[in-house]
């Protein structure tokens, strides 16, 4: 195999070994940062509004406030909150998306509205935020807990599920680029590395080899005039 050919496939295996690797980092450290960053948002969001949750909870323990249902209500206005979840202290639902489950104990809330995942009972137990992740009908999400506490007790939990799907398309999209990026960089060094080796390398090689292969053999002569300055 000549030398050119050898080069270029030197090349775009080391390239692609390259490209290969370097992608799959890039993809879990995207992945990662994504999602860290949709889980310190949503803890944020939560720990922001926690006052409200709990001004409401000390004027009127057994009903639900119209500043908290308001609060709630604006969390699901965001399109990547799915559900949300409020529950006091004795374990009963303050407020849900189905309001008849007003008052009812969260045994018969999971009776009708299975809760995926046990993070409301480990935040109240640990009395810190507890972020887990679930499937649900092949998508991906989180479920964000966390506890409402005052005077080191407890006043009880809100709960919010999150999708993901938001954070996989930004991270498809942000991969997508990279690649285009990494493919574009890779052929800008195997064309300017193919001009160089022809240039520099192949060139001259090919007239030294005109030029042997022109001497006389049986009457001997120099072709200074073939050769070049090279």
């Amino acid at each position: 195999m000549k030398i050119l050919p050898k080069w270029v496939f030197l090349f775009l295996f080391t390239g692609g070994y390259v490209f290969l690797l370097a992608g799959i980092f890039y993809q879990n450290l995207f992945r990662w940062f994504f999602d860290e960053k949709l889980k310190q948002e949503i803890v944020a969001l939560l720990y922001v509004n926690q006052n409200r949750f709990l001004s409401g909870i000390m004027a009127s323990p057994k009903v639900v406030t119209i500043e908290e249902m308001d609060t709630l209500q604006n969390f699901r206005k965001d399109p990547r909150v799915v559900d949300a979840l409020l529950v006091n202290k004795y374990g009963q639902i303050r407020w849900a998306i189905d309001a008849q489950m007003f008052g009812k104990r969260i045994e018969e809330y999971q009776s009708v509205h299975p809760l995926p995942t046990d993070a409301i009972a480990r935040s109240y137990v640990s009395k810190s935020p507890r972020v887990t992740p679930f499937e649900m009908e092949g998508k991906s999400f989180y479920e964000v807990s966390v506890p409402l506490v005052t005077q080191g007790e407890v006043r009880g939990v809100v709960q919010l599920q999150v999708s993901r799907e938001e954070t996989k398309e930004t991270l498809r999209q942000g991969m997508s680029r990279f690649y285009i990026g990494a493919i574009g960089v890779v052929a800008i060094f195997l064309v300017t590395g193919v001009l160089f080796l022809y240039k520099l390398i192949l060139s001259p090689l090919v007239e030294i080899k005109e030029t042997v292969e022109g001497l006389s053999i049986t009457q001997p002569s120099w072709p200074s005039q073939q050769f070049s300055g090279d």
